[in-house]
């Protein structure tokens, strides 16, 4: 679900408060003798501004850092994969412009040094070719605990705008109940989603150091060849 929908569903609690609140008045006025009922729509008013204050200063700050370091990790991804794709497609046309050349530009230096660099693949850096997987699950399952928050939480609110204005009883029960279940969406965030969001933070800062790393013996070999080719008196030809 888009983080600006589940926000808008955030705002309909103040929107619902306030309406259920005009109704709220309408009834106390209506048994104003009625010291007992009056004390129960204030415990709602309550239960209202309790249930409130967990989902923004609770659920809504978790949401919004599950989505924003799911986002930047999936970012750092896409950079990682389109470089890599940029890099396939460097070989691909140096070794047709290495096809073209004269026979006496290929020395020695330049054919080993060109297909050393084609040889070279990102899986031979073991380690960062595994975060590059685990990140990718790491990031749909932070899209999949996002979706279920959102879900969980937009429920919450269109139960909230449905909880009865006119019985002091029913409505207490029904904030209550929303109550208990947005405690439980606390108590599955902290549990899933916090561990995705320190995770993910810190994976998005280590993929790009050890990318430059991983890609290093690639760009050495690339000067190489570029050298080699000068040496050759051939550099200006490809």
């Amino acid at each position: 679900m888009d983080l600006r929908l589940i926000i808008a569903l955030f705002c309909a609690i103040s929107f619902g408060s306030a309406v259920s609140q005009s109704s709220e008045e309408n009834s106390v006025e209506s048994l104003e003798a009625d010291n007992t009922s009056l004390f129960k729509w204030k415990d709602v008013s309550k239960k209202k501004k309790e249930l409130q204050h967990l989902i923004e200063n609770k659920v809504q700050p978790l949401l919004t850092d599950v989505h924003t370091s799911t986002l930047e990790l999936n970012s750092v991804l896409a950079d990682i994969e389109q470089q890599k794709a940029g890099f396939e497609n460097y070989k691909r046309e140096l070794s047709e412009n290495l096809k073209s050349l004269p026979q006496n530009c290929l020395t020695d230096d330049v054919v080993f040094h060109s297909n050393a660099l084609n040889k070279w693949n990102f899986k031979d850096c073991g380690n960062f070719t595994d975060d590059c997987l685990y990140g990718a699950k790491l990031a749909l399952n932070g899209t999949i605990v996002a979706f279920k928050i959102g879900m969980t939480t937009s429920t919450i609110v269109v139960s909230v705008t449905d909880c009865p204005s006119w019985n002091v009883f029913k409505a207490y029960r029904c904030f209550e109940s929303n109550i208990h279940a947005a405690i439980d969406l606390i108590d599955y965030i902290e549990k899933e989603g916090v561990p995705i969001i320190q995770r993910a933070v810190a994976l998005a800062k280590k993929l790009p150091p050890d990318f430059k790393k991983c890609f290093g013996f690639a760009n050495q070999s690339k000067l190489m060849l570029y050298q080699s080719l000068n040496n050759a008196k051939c550099f200006s030809m490809i």
